[in-house]
């Protein structure tokens, strides 16, 4: 049986490590390195850098930058945000990114997702999706085009199609209020699951951790704000959850 993880989210904004409620109201909160290094020693699974920059259009991290990120980190670390292209999945898989996260590059050109799986693996290629609930319908959440003509469900079954890797799930709804994982979400969606998912946004406590972990289907729980808040480490969740959840020791 595989393993689940848990998975800290650090978000970059200008070099940056930043904290955001419901994708807005960035907030400074330390040093993106430091934090690396802290979470290397608190049993984390891996680690997930979003630049939110390049996922809002307003350029991208440098290299020099990214390469000072992966040298300072010993556990698999995936990258996302703005990515488009299969030159850019090539470049950062190239210089030590494990995966790369694809969201709004494959909703603007639906046809990369094959091709990139082909050329890189499904076990490099995650495809993330954003969704917000909107007149009482989960839609598909994209600040720069209106995706409301894409049908959430047809989204994810046509993307499981494709043979990718895993499928991260972000509530925007949710996402930094630290008041639970959206479960009417992962209700929703549930029964359409046939590929590995991750979910983020909300995690406020280690109860939050288990309610998800325990879904069959559910390989992996995000979280950023109980970590950085509170004095919960991805070891103490591990060690309250051990016994309920099948986790990577």
């Amino acid at each position: 049986m595989l393993k689940k993880r848990i998975i800290p989210v650090l978000l970059i904004s200008n070099d940056l490590l930043v904290k955001t409620k419901k994708f807005n109201s960035d907030r400074v909160i330390g040093n993106i390195i430091q934090s690396i290094k802290v979470f290397n020693k608190r049993e984390s699974d891996e680690l997930t850098i979003i630049d939110l920059d390049a996922s809002r259009g307003r350029g991208k991290i440098e290299i020099h930058f990214l390469k000072e990120i992966i040298s300072e980190c010993t556990l698999p670390l995936s990258i996302g945000g703005g990515i488009n292209s299969r030159d850019e999945v090539k470049e950062l898989l190239n210089i030590g990114f494990d995966k790369v996260i694809i969201n709004k590059g494959f909703l603007e050109n639906p046809k990369l997702i094959n091709h990139t799986v082909k050329i890189f693996g499904s076990q490099s290629i995650t495809i993330g999706i954003d969704i917000i609930k909107d007149r009482g319908k989960f839609k598909i959440f994209n600040k720069r085009n209106n995706n409301e003509d894409i049908d959430l469900i047809e989204w994810i079954k046509f993307v499981q199609d494709q043979n990718v890797g895993e499928i991260l799930l972000t509530s925007v709804d949710n996402e930094g209020m630290m008041n639970g994982y959206n479960y009417d979400l992962l209700d929703y969606i549930y029964k359409y699951i046939n590929k590995p998912i991750i979910i983020n946004g909300g995690c406020g406590k280690i109860k939050d951790f288990e309610k998800i972990l325990v879904k069959k289907k559910v390989m992996g729980a995000c979280a950023s704000s109980i970590f950085f808040y509170t004095q919960i480490t991805p070891h103490s969740v591990k060690q309250k959850i051990r016994k309920k959840v099948n986790l990577r020791v």
